[in-house]
């Protein structure tokens, strides 16, 4: 688990590194790869609460409503600061 929660880490920083440089394309392929490791590692970690899964879905889907108006600064911010946190506990 620690293995796939490392590259989860990695990838979401790889994300806001992206959007904060403003390096759009890359930063939605990114966001794509990490929002599949996100599903898939959910799916097979049964012992994850379930509040703490429907807080970081909520999270991820502010994200990407941040991302469909074009605010990549503010989905940057709550990947760095908010979902990062989460992901750490």
């Amino acid at each position: 688990m620690n293995g796939h929660n490392d590259f989860l880490l990695s990838t979401a920083e790889e994300v806001a590194y992206h959007f904060f440089r403003y390096e759009i394309k890359k930063g939605l392929e990114a966001l794509s790869v990490f929002c599949t490791s996100f599903s898939s590692f959910i799916k097979d970690n049964k012992e994850i609460e379930e509040d703490v899964v429907q807080e970081v879905n909520e999270l991820l889907q502010i994200i990407l409503l941040a991302v469909e108006k074009k605010d990549f600064l503010i989905a940057a911010d709550l990947l760095k600061f908010e979902l990062l946190e989460r992901i750490k506990r």
